[in-house]
């Protein structure tokens, strides 16, 4: 009990230090503020839990993360900005040269290289904070959350189905 208190406190009072950054109040594509800081405050708790972290080791470990997910999302935002003009072109129906494609694919795979090295240093890197199986665990943190999640909407979808039924039947 005691330790989800810390764990809890932890992601409180660090919570907003760490998720502060530039532009937050403007709304994503597909997103506003609010829900970009939620799902950030949900991988915070989520690592937290999965790693098993102390309190100790969270002070250290997520400013570091927090630095690491603004290099990772830099990388996102230049792969996004290398495509406009393709979709641009597209969307306008106009001719685009194979030049064109290849540099884009050549420069979009360079980047992807680029953020699969800078998630290996960081992992590597944690060694001073985490343990051998919390780096492990760090690992696959990503690849495991995801199908979490995507097991949780299922779930809600198979029981929204089921009451979307029962309510049909009773409506007619």
């Amino acid at each position: 009990m005691k330790r989800t208190i810390s764990i809890f406190s932890l992601v409180v009072v660090l919570g907003p230090f760490l998720m502060a950054q530039p532009n937050m109040d403007m709304p994503e594509k597909g997103g506003s503020k609010r829900g970009k800081k939620e799902r950030e405050m949900m991988m915070m708790f989520r690592l937290t839990e999965e790693l098993d972290l102390t309190t100790k080791q969270g002070e250290k470990f997520f400013p570091r993360f927090r630095e690491h997910r603004e290099a990772l999302d830099a990388i996102r935002k230049e792969i996004n900005a290398v495509g406009e003009p393709m979709k641009a072109k597209l969307d306008n129906k106009d001719d685009i040269d194979k030049g064109d494609i290849k540099k884009a694919v050549n420069h979009i795979n360079n980047l992807k290289k680029k953020k699969a090295d800078i998630e290996a240093d960081f992992i590597l890197k944690m060694d001073d904070i985490l343990s051998p199986e919390q780096q492990i665990k760090l690992a696959f943190f990503t690849q495991k959350m995801v199908k979490d999640i995507k097991k949780e909407m299922k779930g809600r979808r198979s029981g929204m189905g089921n009451m979307r039924r029962h309510n049909k039947k009773k409506r007619w």
